[in-house]
Parts: C-alpha cells; structure tokens; sequence
C-alpha cells in the first residue's frame, strides 16, 4: 500500500523515484550508521528490558485479555510499540537514502527487502535483543558470499528461503535461542518448560 501511494506522489518523485544531494563521505556515513545503531539499542534495551513498558509488551504477548483485566491498555500500547517499530527504520531509511542519493519505490518498499527484515529477526531469534542483529549478519554474509561466488541472480533467495523454512520448523525460537538450550543441556540444565513437560510425561 505505502508503495503504491509513493509512486503517485509527487513529493517522493512519483514513479521516477527522488534525486537527494550528494554527500560523499563513506566514512561519515559508516560512523553516522555505528552510532545510530548504539543509539537504536540502547534505547530498545531500556524500553523493552528495563521499563513498564517493555513488561506490558510481554503480557499482552503471553495473555491479552489478562493483560486488559489488570489494567494495561492493550490498544495504546500496541500503538506505541507501532510507533517505536517504525521510528527507528526511518531513521535508518533517511541515512541511506542520503547515502546512496537516489532512492525509488522498488528499492526501499520492494518486497525483497521487506522478507529480508522477517528472514533476519527468525533466523536469529525473536524476542531477543541480539537474536535480529546475529540474523542480520548471517544473512548479509550469505548473501554477499553467494553473490561472489554466482554473479548476479537470484539463487541466494532460494538459499534463504530454505534456511527460514528449516528454522520455522526445526528451530522456531531462531539459532541463538538454540545455542542456548543446546548449551543448557550440555550443562545438566533444564529450562522450566522443559522440567514441566517431563513431570508432564510422567
């Protein structure tokens, strides 16, 4: 939808995309990108890990209806949590625009691009703080390596569809949270929910 109003807009430059002004400093741009990055998760730390906040987010995800018959209003904070999702994104959209100076429809609301943000956060781990950034890394890597290797093309998609395909099924909680319990149970350590499906099965 957003899309397709920005293709008849005229002040995204319609179909024909937006020339900005160049500002060629690659080393402005990576330390600019470093440190909203810092920024991005030091704010989603506190918010999310720290504040009121962040422990409304959980219980609307674990149980809505408790969480209105306790008080939290459940429309406002999924507004809020909307909000702050798309914030920080435009954030990073307006810096790279400016970067690459010349942006288009296709290139920052293609669909390629939106997958990409889902495949990193499974593919690192939901609900994680450095589960999405792993995933980000992986991604980028396999996807630059395959890149290298086949030339231009496509394959990689191929590729990582099949491994978001392999997590959803074998490892939904995404590889770090997999490491975890893998090391977990190395260790002699049982997670609660795994004690309880033991007392279960007895």
């Amino acid at each position: 939808m957003v899309r397709q109003i920005a293709t008849i807009l005229n002040v995204t430059g319609g179909a024909d995309g937006m020339q900005l002004p160049s500002f060629l400093n690659d080393l402005f741009f990576y330390y600019i990108m470093l440190l909203v990055t810092a920024l991005t998760y030091l704010t989603t730390y506190l918010l999310l890990e720290r504040a009121r906040f962040g422990y409304k987010l959980l219980a609307i995800r674990e149980h809505e209806e408790a969480a209105e018959m306790v008080g939290v209003n459940t429309v406002w904070i999924k507004i809020q949590a909307f909000g702050l999702s798309a914030f920080f994104p435009g954030i990073f959209g307006g810096i790279f625009a400016y970067w690459i100076t010349y942006i288009h429809p296709d290139s920052v609301l293609g669909a390629q691009l939106t997958d990409f943000m889902v495949v990193m956060a499974f593919l690192g781990g939901i609900g994680s703080l450095w589960g999405p950034f792993l995933g980000a890394i992986v991604v980028q890597l396999v996807q630059r390596v395959l890149w290298l290797v086949m030339g231009e093309g496509t394959f990689y998609l191929v590729i990582i569809g099949a491994a978001i395909c392999a997590v959803v099924l074998f490892i939904p909680n995404g590889s770090l949270a997999f490491w975890k319990d893998r090391t977990l149970f190395s260790q002699g350590i049982r997670r609660p929910a795994q004690e309880k499906d033991q007392v279960v099965r007895r």
